[in-house]
């Protein structure tokens, strides 16, 4: 799910800030998961640490989102479809 593309080179700054700050969600989605399993597998430590580096992802999205001037969660959110209605 995370990207990796030639492309990026022509980029702008900007652009390449905004796809890390998504590779940083979609790294938390399966981090998430990981959590859940460790918490079902009784690993505490594993599980700990984990949320440690969730919470250092979300730092990282926080701070690249500040220097493009948004909010934390800006363009991270996806709409329900369920919404439009």
């Amino acid at each position: 799910m995370l990207e990796e593309n030639g492309a990026f080179k022509y980029q702008s700054a900007d652009e390449l800030v905004a796809a890390t700050i998504k590779d940083f969600d979609t790294e938390n989605l399966f981090v998430d998961r990981a959590i859940k399993l460790a918490e079902k597998e009784t690993r505490p430590a594993l599980a700990a640490w984990l949320v440690a580096y969730r919470g250092s992802n979300n730092r990282n999205i926080r701070e690249l989102q500040a220097y493009l001037g948004n909010d934390a969660r800006t363009g991270l959110e996806e709409e329900d479809e369920d919404d439009n209605d």
